[in-house]
């Protein structure tokens, strides 16, 4: 059997807008969601690892995906309050077509650095983290974890079927 993984750092699901800036936060309005969960129905991937997701109470990027291609099984954690959308929880997830079990969350230490930007606005780092879970495929057991703003990595136990 084949594993299909994949991981992305969807930035809040918005898209660069055509000929702007890409290193300007102001050039990403544009809501990408559906586009990027048509670019993950055309990979087929078993398991999806998300970084830089978005939630409020109402809305859920990760539970919207997973909806969306039809898995039933995903998580969503949130870390700090969003950047890119201020009425938002920056965070990441997991979304599997196989069950998911023994789901963790952690935050990583946050140095609270300061940028000033061109215009004279700060940004100030926020707070990141990880998330790790074990996917069940039969006997098998694979562990995920999803760093915030970082790649999947995976540890396998078991009889692969």
């Amino acid at each position: 059997m084949e594993l299909k993984t994949i991981t992305w750092n969807i930035g809040g699901g918005k898209l660069l807008q055509d000929g702007a800036d890409p290193l300007r936060m102001t050039s990403y309005t544009e809501d990408g969601l559906n586009a990027i969960a048509g670019l993950l129905e055309s990979e087929e991937p078993d398991v999806i690892a998300l970084q830089e997701t978005q939630r409020k109470e109402e809305y859920d990027q990760v539970e919207r995906i997973a909806s969306s291609l039809g898995y039933e099984h995903y998580f969503h954690d949130s870390t700090s309050a969003s950047h890119i959308d201020t009425d938002c929880r920056l965070g990441h997830g997991v979304i599997s077509r196989y069950p998911i079990s023994q789901h963790r969350f952690g935050l990583f230490e946050n140095p609270n650095a300061q940028v000033t930007w061109e215009d004279g606005s700060t940004a100030t780092t926020h707070d990141k983290g990880f998330s790790s879970c074990v996917v069940s495929i039969g006997d098998t057991r694979i562990e995920v974890t999803t760093p915030g703003g970082a790649a999947l990595t995976t540890s396998c136990t078991g009889d692969w079927p």
